[in-house]
């Protein structure tokens, strides 16, 4: 029997969709503005989205924000290293290499980033890849 279409194709066409009018319309907004001002925007802009959203789940699911755990030192150093450096420094990356590159070079440099990903979990985490993962 034949799957019907599954959501999960529709998702993966959106992100693809997404991340090209992303490329696109970053390599164009970079001739005005810097990588600096284009980090800092789509910082705050995520940081205004996602903070209120972080909170009303909070508050309609009962739990108390859960600003206790930020007095955690290894709390406190995973949110420095998932908000400075995979965030910011990381877009910041990407913003230079939109301002200096073709988008299409730009893109194939951040294509590297899943067999970066791939790579780094098998040799430093031990997971295993089948043949097929492989092929892929």
């Amino acid at each position: 029997m034949i799957e019907p279409f599954p959501l999960s194709f529709l998702f993966l066409f959106g992100a693809v969709l997404a991340a090209s009018l992303y490329s696109v319309l970053s390599r164009r907004l970079s001739r005005d503005f810097t990588p600096v001002e284009a980090t800092a925007v789509m910082m705050w802009t995520g940081a205004a989205f996602f903070v209120p959203l972080a909170f009303g789940i909070h508050l309609s699911s009962g739990t108390a924000f859960p600003f206790r755990a930020l007095a955690a030192p290894s709390v406190l150093l995973s949110v420095a290293y998932l908000g400075l450096l995979s965030s910011v420094a990381a877009f910041f990356l990407l913003n230079y290499m939109f301002r200096h590159l073709a988008a299409v070079r730009t893109v194939v440099y951040t294509n590297l980033t899943t067999l970066v990903s791939v790579l780094a979990g098998v040799f430093f985490l031990g997971e295993r890849l089948a043949p097929r993962q492989w092929l892929g």
